[in-house]
């Protein structure tokens, strides 16, 4: 099917599919063709791709203002972010990922988008419009989203098709609730979305004709391209299987699943949420510089020492943003606290009560170990073991 020059594997053939689903796999492979393009020796290279559920957001972007990632890290959904610009998308095996590669002179958006065109209109008798900013519409519902990369030697234009995605979920998981003032973050701009695959004719969501959909891919990009000496088929690869031909692959999946760079990149951004705290609300506001915070603010004195000492300058391996809704976690933890200093005549059996708050520490013990993990709620973790440490200390005294 090929054979080695130069250290790299000569094509015969020039459209692959990745048969894996795994995001950061195919972001990989992704960024392998792109880096080794001149090696390659090919003036087009076309890759297609699927992925189990998953949020990508664009190399300039916060997650945290572009999907509710809270959520997605309790259902285990990955977050990933791409080389190239553009906004966030929302991944599943029926959303399909197409990337060409050329030259950064023959790098031509509309030329990439325009077979896809003809091959649904030639194949189905479906209009498919590509507006300015080169996504691909139809009946003014948009299909498609393109985003693109472009260095000195190679570049590429890549680009989602919404065949049978799951579009509630899609909803979902681009849905986040923070406050969040992002000067530098490129947002997302939301459009009315579409699945192709009500379009096609079949009301079988799970009896998509794949094999039917890639060859007809496939003979479209050769028809065009007519490129006598390469083999009229499809290279089908699990990437990482074949480090043998793609040298280097491994390093650039590791790159793209750590923590620095999928959370560490975010550009500067603040975040404000609300503490209840004797009987008010105080509001805090935290400034996160590369994922971390660097600067904590709130009017409560005492509260803000506890939390600059706490969050400035530690590794929070999940970050910090607020989140209103968990902060009331602390309620109880402090207006037990509260009581238990203010109050002693309340605390009539002091050994029953302290079997209840240690049975609550417990419980929270349980709900710090998952709350630890995700990246909205340290603030709140730190302020709830803070109270109860207090509770514990007043209760070891008596």
């Amino acid at each position: 099917r090929g054979s080695k020059q130069n250290g790299f594997l000569h094509l015969v053939k020039m459209i692959f599919r990745s048969l894996s689903c795994d995001i950061f796999e195919n972001l990989a492979f992704e960024d392998w063709i792109f880096k080794n393009f001149t090696s390659i020796g090919r003036n087009r290279i076309y890759l297609f791709w699927c992925n189990d559920p998953s949020i990508v957001i664009g190399r300039h972007q916060n997650p945290w203002l572009e999907c509710n990632v809270q959520h997605l890290q309790s259902r285990g959904i990955p977050i990933a972010r791409r080389r190239s610009g553009g906004g966030t998308v929302y991944h599943d095996s029926g959303n399909v990922n197409i990337t060409v590669f050329t030259s950064p002179k023959d790098y031509n958006r509309k030329r990439s988008l325009k077979w896809i065109t003809e091959m649904f209109n030639n194949k189905w008798k479906m209009k498919l419009d590509i507006n300015h900013k080169d996504d691909l519409t139809f009946q003014g519902y948009k299909v498609s989203g393109s985003a693109s990369r472009i260095a000195r030697s190679a570049a590429y234009h890549h680009f989602t098709l919404l065949l049978r995605s799951n579009l509630s979920c899609m909803e979902q998981y681009l849905t986040q609730d923070l406050a969040i003032t992002s000067k530098s973050a490129t947002r997302s701009v939301p459009s009315r979305v579409a699945n192709v695959f009500p379009f096609v004719g079949s009301s079988d969501t799970n009896g998509f004709p794949w094999n039917d959909f890639w060859n007809s891919l496939a003979d479209k990009i050769y028809s065009k391209e007519q490129f006598q000496d390469l083999i009229h088929s499809v290279e089908e690869v699990y990437p990482l299987q074949r480090e043998a031909h793609f040298s280097g692959l491994k390093e650039s999946h590791k790159e793209l699943t750590d923590w620095d760079w999928v959370f560490g990149k975010t550009p500067k951004f603040e975040v404000e949420g609300r503490i209840f705290l004797n009987d008010s609300l105080i509001p805090v506001k935290c400034t996160v510089v590369k994922g971390l915070v660097e600067y904590v603010q709130c009017r409560s004195t005492h509260l803000n020492q506890e939390l600059q000492s706490n969050l400035i300058g530690e590794y929070i391996p999940a970050g910090v943003p607020l989140r209103q809704s968990n902060l009331y976690l602390c309620r109880n933890a402090i207006k037990l606290y509260q009581t238990a200093t203010n109050d002693r005549a309340t605390f009539s059996d002091t050994r029953l009560v302290k079997l209840h708050l240690y049975r609550t520490w417990e419980s929270y013990l349980n709900i710090y170990n998952l709350l630890k993990r995700d990246y909205e709620n340290c603030v709140t973790c730190f302020v709830l073991f803070t109270h109860f440490y207090k509770i514990l200390m007043y209760l070891a005294s008596q």
